[in-house]
């Protein structure tokens, strides 16, 4: 070995140190990250199917809108609306008749079409059914008669049937802890709705957060209803940055039996049928709507005979989001009421400059399709704020090795990232790996043994130390010379701005990658063939 010297101590040692200065910073944290800052996106969730056991709980098919003779716009006794649900397989009923708050189905008078008492407990035990229930959910009405209609639930009140606001409804929902739904909300719209009207239905969404719940987005032919979806979301812009959410659901609207099971239902997720678990069911939006057709998708399956898709389950996992279900052809996500992604996974971080404060998704197939409740979200921007790389090495046969590299990223609020990679290398190996955007070193032993392991930042060919007052540029070069049999001859030379320079050579065998101690300072050089420099930088 031969060093050199000439007049270097005080520019290059200050211009030099600045560089290790940058490199050892660059062991915690990447290099780029002293001017621009790493950044790590995450999302908080309010999901309404957070408390889904998605193995164990029941789907019950339900139909939440269904007028009898006691509507003015009905003649269908009571009971053959109840046999009709029955017999078409339902699992929940709601008779919602206009300014008319409903009874048990054998309180109604003969001239209504009670429905006997016997009846109503062989249908309430599932007789005929395999034991499979059909559950009355109590107290329910069309408010507001004539106009503004809404649809409330487990509230003992009647607005009459000239009543025509909607605040006094809701508000007289509210006060009895019932819930309500606006009612095709088309039908008093623009279709689709003015901002202002949007803007009207969001402040009552915001005023009664615990009693209103959301939109029939589905109801008989989708004529009206198409336009609810579009009111829907724009809503859900409104609402869901201040946490609020707005369900749907989906209904026949029936007025005879004719209609029962003709378009529409809405599917509550429990672990029992029972009346209790669907007002919580429904406070929380464990539910989801479903129908036989939608006229933006261009579907139309009530004559098909095919089934209509069905959500099987729906999980969150950090970032990602994946849903499983049947009888669907593709899934469709949904932010501020834009189509941004179709598959059963999204990952967020991958469409956080297209989704805002919610995500909902649909399923679509060819017997219908089903739209899901929304996620409301909330995105977290965090800083990277220290960076550590850790080394492990597998031993296999022969002379070669197995080297797994993991560097371990923390952020602000305690949030990390774990990087992984893995590399086949020879025995006592020592070099430089490209782990994504890092640089890491790492020497090698035997067949397990980590002797150095650290993250390097390439100082490239020329720095810039800003605290050198004279603007002085260093420079780290290296140059392979080829000698006799398998060695060659390796130059390390570093040079300031004004011509001074250290230098120091090294015999070093072909295509070797090491660092080489030149004074107090590490340079990492990466050589191939016999006259090839890869990599030369200082690290540590």
């Amino acid at each position: 070995m031969k060093l050199q010297t000439r007049n270097t101590k005080k520019i290059l040692s200050f211009a030099l140190a600045i560089c290790v200065i940058f490199s050892m910073i660059a062991t915690a944290l990447p290099f780029a990250a002293a001017s621009t800052p790493k950044i790590l996106t995450y999302y908080n969730f309010n999901s309404p199917y957070a408390n889904v056991d998605w193995d164990t709980y029941g789907q019950y098919k339900a139909n939440l809108h269904t007028h009898t003779t006691v509507s003015i716009d009905s003649s269908e006794p009571v009971r053959n609306m109840v046999e009709g649900y029955y017999g078409a397989g339902y699992d929940i009923v709601a008779i919602t008749d206009h300014a008319n708050t409903s009874k048990d189905w054998d309180k109604y008078t003969s001239a209504q079409g009670a429905v006997t008492a016997e009846r109503a407990n062989q249908i309430a035990n599932g007789e005929g059914r395999d034991g499979k229930a059909m559950i009355q959910i109590p107290l329910c009405n069309e408010q507001n008669g004539l106009s503004n209609h809404v649809l409330s639930y487990f509230a003992d009140y009647n607005a009459g049937l000239l009543a025509s606001n909607y605040n006094t409804a809701l508000q007289n929902v509210n006060n009895r802890d019932g819930f309500s739904f606006f009612a095709h909300p088309g039908r008093y719209t623009s279709a689709p709705a003015t901002q202002a009207q949007i803007n009207n239905y969001a402040n009552f969404f915001l005023q009664y957060p615990n009693s209103a719940m959301g939109y029939e987005i589905f109801g008989v032919n989708d004529g009206e209803t198409r336009n609810e979806r579009i009111l829907w979301d724009r809503t859900l812009m409104i609402t869901a940055p201040q946490g609020k959410n707005v369900f749907g659901i989906s209904n026949d609207d029936a007025h005879s039996t004719s209609a029962i099971a003709r378009s529409g239902w809405t599917m509550f997720v429990m672990p029992e049928n029972t009346v209790e678990n669907i007002k919580t069911a429904m406070g929380s939006g464990m539910f989801y709507a479903s129908a036989m057709m939608a006229i933006d998708e261009g579907l139309d399956a009530r004559n098909s005979g095919l089934p209509t898709p069905i959500i099987n389950s729906i999980k969150i996992d950090d970032n990602i989001i994946t849903v499983e279900g049947e009888y669907y052809d593709r899934i469709d996500w949904i932010a501020d009421g834009k189509k941004i992604a179709t598959g059963n996974t999204i990952d967020l971080v991958e469409y956080k400059d297209e989704i805002g404060s919610y995500l909902r998704f649909q399923l679509v197939g060819e017997g219908g399709i089903s739209w899901a409740n929304s996620i409301l979200l909330e995105r977290v921007d965090v800083k990277l704020v220290n960076t550590v790389a850790e080394a492990s090495v597998k031993k296999l046969t022969g002379n070669q090795n197995e080297l797994t590299i993991t560097i371990t990223e923390t952020y602000e609020h305690d949030k990390t990232n774990i990087i992984t990679a893995t590399f086949m290398i020879n025995n006592n190996a020592a070099g430089t790996y490209q782990v994504e955007e890092y640089k890491v070193y790492v020497d090698t032993k035997g067949n397990t043994q980590i002797r150095a392991c650290y993250i390097v930042e390439d100082c490239k060919i020329k720095i810039e130390p800003e605290a050198d007052e004279n603007n002085s540029i260093i420079i780290v070069k290296a140059s392979v010379e080829k000698t006799l049999g398998n060695t060659n001859k390796l130059t390390i030379t570093v040079t300031d701005e004004l011509g001074n320079d250290t230098e120091e050579t090294f015999t070093i065998d072909n295509n070797i990658a090491g660092t080489y101690q030149i004074g107090e300072y590490k340079v990492y050089v990466d050589t191939k063939g016999n006259d090839q420099t890869l990599a030369c930088y200082i690290t540590q």
